[in-house]
């Protein structure tokens, strides 16, 4: 009987072990998750963004393509 509450009392602190272990790497995948919606919400952010910045830079394009346009008509009025 002694030896059956040593294995049993040896199983319960190998069984604490594995649980300690267990939360440990719990907490590490709730840090990652974290860090991964954190910038998740940072990239959403960006996102939304970059269309105004894709408008002024088509924008920029189009003044851009009309004067260059408009500029060898202007040339070719002159000579």
């Amino acid at each position: 009987m002694e030896g059956l509450a040593e294995e049993n009392q040896s199983l319960k602190e190998e069984m604490r072990k594995h649980d300690f272990l267990f939360v440990e790497i719990l907490e590490e995948m709730r840090h990652k998750l974290d860090w991964i919606e954190e910038n998740q919400k940072q990239l959403a952010v960006s996102m939304r963004e970059k269309p105004e910045l894709d408008s002024q830079e088509s924008s920029l394009q189009k003044l851009e393509s009309e004067s260059k346009t408009i500029a060898p008509k202007k040339d070719t009025l002159v000579l």
